[in-house]
């Protein structure tokens, strides 16, 4: 028996999960903060939110011989890419109207120019990977694009 399924699974398992939380940490309100304030600070694109679930695919579908349930695993893990693109623009345009409120020097302008460029570095690296999920989930070769 091959332990690679469990790895995929529990991989995708573990980034849905952080997306989950992540989601739930930002609708609840804290203490003095309002909605412009926690976009700002959240970031659905985390190293562990984009990366665990492309390598859940790899390891289902690149590594030969592939898996039966790869597929199934290029779905789950397009639809946690997807709900991360979603909910990662989302907080980014909530987040640009606080930057617009609280930029007043010249270290916030530099938080703020860093926080815009690693949020749409962030999208860019989800979208590819939704695209590299969907690119298998609709070929028969993961990689070559060939169609089935």
């Amino acid at each position: 028996m091959t332990l690679r399924p469990l790895f995929a699974w529990a991989l995708l398992a573990y980034a849905g999960a952080e997306i989950f939380f992540i989601g739930v940490s930002w609708w609840l309100p804290g203490a003095g903060d309002n909605l412009l304030q926690r976009s700002y600070r959240t970031d659905p694109t985390t190293l562990t939110t984009v990366g665990l679930p492309i390598l859940a695919l790899l390891i289902s579908a690149w590594l030969k011989p592939a898996l039966g349930s790869a597929k199934l695993v290029a779905v789950v893990a397009l639809a946690e890419y997807l709900i991360i693109l979603l909910f990662g623009f989302f907080t980014f345009m909530l987040g640009l109207l606080h930057i617009i409120d609280f930029v007043d020097s010249s270290s916030d302008l530099v938080a703020a120019y860093s926080h815009i460029v690693f949020a749409l570095l962030g999208l860019v690296i989800a979208a590819l990977c939704a695209f590299t999920c969907w690119r298998y989930y609709s070929s028969r070769d993961p990689f070559t694009g060939v169609t089935a």
